[in-house]
C-alpha cells in the first residue's frame, strides 16, 4: 500500500518549502487518516551537523517541537485529504543566521519534506546534489557527487557550485565563500545554538562534530572563488546564484555559501556547510 504524501501547506498560498518566523503553516495529508492522528513536527539539522548529532544520539537526530492534530474542519483545496489545525512557524537558528528546518511525520505514512523558516534570506546549495538527503540516517559517509566542472580560458579548472537564494526583504545580494576559519561563519557561536536547540552539551556537540567531521576539517584547502555581479532580489521570491571555484591541489575541505548585502556588505544568510573532495586531475566531488 502506497504512502500518503505530507506536505507543507499554508493558507493562501497553497503548498510551501520556506516562511518567515511566526508563519502559521499547516501539514496537508494526501488521503484519510483517523480522525484523531497526530502528526509530529520534528526539527533537523544540515548534514555535518546531523552527523555529528547521530553519534552523540545513536538514532536519527531530529528533536521533537510538537504534534498536530487533524482538523476535521478545514477546507481542503483539492477536495481530497486532510489538514492538520496551524502552527506557528518558529525560527529556533536566528542568531547563527541559519534557516531552522522541520519535517512532519505521520505514524506508518512516512515524512514531508523539509520546511525552511528564514526571517530574511535563506540559501541552500542542496539544489547541486540532486540525490541529497537530509536525514542523516541515509549518511553512512561520503555520497561523492561530481560537480560540473570545464576548463577555463586560463588553464584553470572551474567548477561550478549552485545555490537558490529565497529572500524576504529586497536587497542586491552576492554569494561569498566561507570556510571554517571565517570569522562570519562563527561555527563556535552556530554549534552552541544548535546544542541549545537539539538539547546536548556544547562541548559534547563540538567534539563530535570535530570528529565525524575530521577529513574535511584537517589542514582545508585553500580554494580560490569567484563571485559573480551583484543580483537583485525581489520580496517573496528565490532565485539561482553560482560561485565558481578553483582548486589548486587535491584533498578535501569545508564550507558554506554568504548571501551578502552588496550595499551594507552584511551578512543576510548562510547556507548549510558542504563537504568537498578534490582529485588528482582538479576534479571536485561534493561529499555531503
Amino acid at each position: 500500500m502506497a504512502r500518503r504524501a505530507i506536505r507543507w501547506h499554508k493558507q493562501g498560498r497553497g503548498i510551501v518549502s520556506s516562511v518567515t518566523p511566526g508563519s502559521p503553516v499547516r501539514l496537508w495529508i494526501d488521503g484519510p487518516v483517523a480522525a484523531d492522528s497526530l502528526v509530529d513536527v520534528f526539527q533537523i539539522a544540515e548534514v555535518a551537523i546531523s552527523r555529528a548529532l547521530r553519534k552523540l544520539f545513536r538514532r536519527s537526530p531530529g528533536t521533537f517541537v510538537t504534534n498536530l492534530p487533524v482538523n476535521p474542519n478545514a477546507v481542503v483545496p483539492t477536495g481530497s485529504g486532510v489538514l492538520t489545525e496551524d502552527w506557528l512557524a518558529a525560527q529556533r537558528l536566528g542568531k547563527s543566521l541559519r534557516a531552522s528546518r522541520y519535517v512532519g511525520r505521520l505514524p506508518g505514512e512516512g515524512a514531508s519534506g523539509p520546511l525552511e523558516v528564514f526571517a530574511e534570506t535563506s540559501v541552500t546549495t542542496n539544489s547541486s546534489s540532486p540525490s541529497l538527503r537530509l536525514d542523516a540516517s541515509m549518511l553512512a559517509g561520503a555520497t561523492g557527487l561530481p560537480l560540473p566542472s570545464v576548463l577555463a580560458q586560463t588553464g584553470e579548472r572551474k567548477t561550478t557550485l549552485a545555490a537558490i537564494v529565497k529572500a524576504a526583504v529586497d536587497p542586491d545580494v552576492q554569494l561569498r565563500v566561507l570556510t571554517p576559519s571565517s570569522p562570519e561563519l562563527d561555527l563556535d557561536t552556530y554549534l552552541q545554538e544548535v546544542a541549545e536547540v537539539f538539547d546536548v552539551r556544547g562541548d559534547d556537540l563540538f567534539e563530535a562534530f570535530r570528529e565525524v567531521n575530521a577529513d574535511w576539517l584537517i589542514e582545508p584547502l585553500d580554494i580560490e572563488t569567484g563571485t559573480g555581479r551583484p543580483t537583485h532580489i525581489e520580496a517573496g521570491h528565490s532565485i539561482p546564484l553560482t560561485v565558481d571555484l578553483y582548486p589548486s591541489e587535491p584533498g578535501s575541505t569545508m564550507l558554506a555559501l554568504a548571501v551578502v548585502d552588496t550595499a551594507s556588505e552584511q551578512v543576510l544568510g548562510i547556507s548549510e556547510m558542504v563537504g568537498l573532495t578534490v582529485d588528482e586531475y582538479g576534479l571536485i566531488f561534493r561529499d555531503f
